[in-house]
């Protein structure tokens, strides 16, 4: 890679697995689950970060339930995009 280049990670497949698995554990077991299988929060590192991704989280979590059919939408539109004018 350059220096100039640019480079994008789709991580939406991650945290849709994520909640798949995530929408059936238990509340406490939520946090090591995304930990797991998707770790990215706009957070610094460290203790105190980690704490305010838990809480991030957690106040998040009942909204997930509406954005999940968005994000599969979207993650298929880009799936036939792809495959349209890039295979």
């Amino acid at each position: 890679m350059k220096k100039d280049d640019i480079e994008i990670i789709n991580l939406v497949p991650n945290f849709l697995k994520y909640y798949n698995i995530a929408k059936t554990s238990k509340k406490d077991e939520r946090y090591a689950l995304w930990k797991k299988h998707y770790n990215f929060a706009a957070v610094p590192p460290g203790e105190q970060g980690e704490k305010l991704a838990e809480k991030m989280l957690e106040e998040a979590w009942d909204k997930y339930e509406q954005v999940i059919p968005i994000l599969e939408e979207w993650l298929q539109i880009r799936v036939k995009f792809w495959n349209t004018y890039y295979l």
